[in-house]
This record gives structure tokens, sequence and C-alpha cells, in this order.
């Protein structure tokens, strides 16, 4: 019977390692595709690669929104993307774990830093509005990418 009490705790934490996506619905702003790879996807570097895929994603629409000065879409797009960047980085702080250097997570980090570049450089081409969305975004995306730093590198 001591055996059986000691191995449900073991047990459960090994479930608990596993982690999945975040606890709470997915922001609306992930597409009907994105929510279902992340769904099915059980480990968190396959999720970080999803969460890379869509931020790219969203990186070529802001880009091609930009091209063709449609402004309007930008905004919406730029919130989109704040929406994904929080909900990612919930899931890699709750199960990034042991695996925090993995290469999909630096991956992740070096395209969000890549991307607050073009946002930066794009934010002159729109109106004033534009430019403080853009602002906004790369502020948000700062802390984000910050974090996300500590966790590859604490200390």
């Amino acid at each position: 019977m001591a055996t059986v009490s000691l191995a449900v705790p073991m047990f459960l934490a090994i479930l608990l390692q596993a982690g999945g996506p975040p606890a709470g619905p997915m922001p609306d702003s992930l597409s009907s595709v994105e929510r279902s790879r992340l769904a099915a996807a059980e480990k968190i570097e396959k999720r970080i690669k999803i969460y890379t895929e869509a931020s790219d994603d969203r990186r070529r629409s802001v880009e091609k929104a930009v091209a063709e000065k449609n402004f309007d879409a930008i905004a919406v797009i730029l919130r989109s993307w704040k929406e994904v960047l929080d909900y990612s980085l919930s899931d890699i702080q709750a199960n990034a774990g042991q695996r925090s250097r993995s290469r999909a997570l630096k991956d992740y980090e070096i395209r969000l830093r890549k991307a607050m570049g073009v946002m930066s450089d794009l934010k002159t081409k729109g109106s004033y509005e534009q430019f403080e969305e853009f602002e906004s975004w790369l502020e948000h995306a700062g802390e984000v990418q910050k974090k996300i730093v500590a966790i590859l590198f604490p200390g």
C-alpha cells in the first residue's frame, strides 16, 4: 500500500510536466488552423514553432498592409499580434522548464527581435495614428522579448 501512495504523486508530477497550452480560451486572433495545431501539439517545442509561424505571418501581413497603404488593417493586425505574443509567453513561462534553452525558443526570440526591427522601419510609412500603434506594439513586443531572453538566459 505504501508503494501505491508514493506512485500516485509521482505519476501526477509526470503528467503535470508535459503541460499543454495555457488554461483558458485561446485568443480570437488565432486562426482556426493555428488553434487546432496548438491544441494537437503536446510538446512545448512544437507549440513554440507554431507561435513563431503565427508571428511571422502577422509580420508579413503588416508589411503587405503598409505596401498596399491599407492603414486600417495595420492596427487590427498589430493588436492581433500582441494577443498572440501574450498567449505564447504565458505558455512558454508555464511549460519551458528544463528545456528553456531549446532551439525553437531561441529561434522564436531571434525572429521576434528581427520583426521588431522591421516594424521600427515601417512605423514611419503611415499616419500618426499608425505611428502610435507601431510604437505601442514595439514597446509590448520588447517586453515579451526581454522575458523570453530571461527564460533562455536566467541569472
